[in-house]
């Protein structure tokens, strides 16, 4: 009986840590999906500086919660979403409105898919 207390009490538990690591995984991109939106209008009115300035906050946002996406999520989506902001940062900085506004795109539709694969479904789980 004790064991079986035992194994219960450890499924719940985990269980417990997978819920929450979905719910913060799924927040998480979510501010950063709006702040890198925000950069996204700032550059289709051709601010590019405003545009500069909401994407460092993304940035900033991601690389806040980098560690504990490198327990949860795999280490290529990570490195795509890295590599993302550095090309976004040099279209910013060129003031590329082309590329910029079509890597943003590129970038929230990775976000959107790290949120979506964080959802328990029949899809994830095989």
């Amino acid at each position: 009986m004790n064991r079986t207390a035992f194994a219960i009490c450890l499924l719940v538990l985990l269980l417990g840590f997978c819920i929450l690591s979905s719910v913060l995984v799924r927040q998480y991109s979510q501010t950063v999906n709006d702040a890198i939106a925000a950069s996204r209008a700032q550059a289709a009115r051709n601010d590019f500086g405003g545009a500069a300035d909401h994407l460092q906050d993304a940035r900033a946002l991601w690389c806040s919660h980098e560690r504990y996406f490198g327990v949860v999520l795999s280490h290529s989506e990570i490195d795509d979403v890295n590599m993302m902001f550095a090309e976004l940062a040099q279209y910013a900085e060129l003031g590329d409105r082309d590329d910029f506004l079509a890597g943003t795109a590129r970038l929230i539709a990775t976000h959107e898919h790290i949120r979506e694969m964080e959802l328990p479904s029949y899809h994830n789980l095989l």
